[in-house]
Order: structure tokens, then sequence, then C-alpha cells
């Protein structure tokens, strides 16, 4: 099945660790340990305000790629499904 994003999606694109610091400093993850310097977003919060998160390959072959540790290839993390259309069935 292939599908697209409607017209209005909107999309946050990680595709350096400036993009990464950007969306980190904006809706940062709270740890309950305040020792804890580590610097993620709030994935929860971002689920209610963009449709997807999207890692490009330069983000992931990025030497110093610890920000985006949890992604190996180019992708896209979409947080609600209303926001994607059915296209087609995939010919493969």
């Amino acid at each position: 099945m292939l599908l697209s994003p409607v017209p209005n999606a909107t999309l946050f694109v990680i595709d350096s660790i400036d993009d990464f610091e950007a969306l980190a400093s904006q809706y940062p993850h709270k740890y309950s340990n305040p020792r804890d310097l580590r610097r993620r977003p709030d994935w929860g919060k971002l689920a209610g305000l963009v449709g997807a998160v999207h890692v490009t390959a330069g983000a992931v072959a990025d030497g110093g790629n610890c920000y985006v540790h949890a992604w190996e290839v180019e992708s896209t993390l979409w947080f609600r499904g209303d926001i994607l259309i059915r296209q087609a069935h995939h010919p493969y």
C-alpha cells in the first residue's frame, strides 16, 4: 500500500545536529534526575503539535550522530495515521 501525507501535514526535518538541538530546546524532555544532562525532544508533546519527524540520510550518516543514535536509516516517525492518505497498492 502506498501512503502519502495530506497537503497540510506538518513535518519537522532533522538534517543536522543543529536541527536536533533546536527541536530538543523548543520541546525538551524533562528527566526526573536534574543531573541528567541529556537533551532529547519530548516526543509525546511533539505528537500533539506536528504530524511527523523526518530524519534525513545526512543526519544518520553524520559521524557524530549521537543525537539520532536510534535511527540507522533515513526515516519518518508519523505520529498520527489520520494525516496519511492511501494512494494505491504497491506493485510489488
